[in-house]
């Protein structure tokens, strides 16, 4: 009878160590697949803030471009004021 009982116990302790390891896999798969969303958002973040520098660049390009048509628009004026 102890026998069994024993047997018993070391059946229920096999499982449960079973199942652990299952869930231990189971986090396993799921911080490696989260590793892997983290690594895909870096990506993402890294192309548009490649994006936002163009832009950035673009703006001030234009910003440079209406000064200096601002800027001949203002010498044209003097001159035409001038003759």
């Amino acid at each position: 009878e102890r026998l069994r009982v024993q047997m018993q116990e070391q059946a229920i302790n096999e499982a449960i160590v079973r199942e652990r390891e299952d869930e231990i896999r189971e986090i396993h798969q799921n911080v490696t697949k989260v590793n892997e969303i983290f690594k895909d958002l870096a990506e993402i973040v890294n192309d548009q803030q490649e994006d936002i520098n163009t832009v950035e660049a673009m703006i001030e390009k234009s910003h440079a471009h209406a000064r200096s048509g601002l800027d001949q628009v203002e010498k044209a004026n003097e001159h035409q004021q001038g003759c």
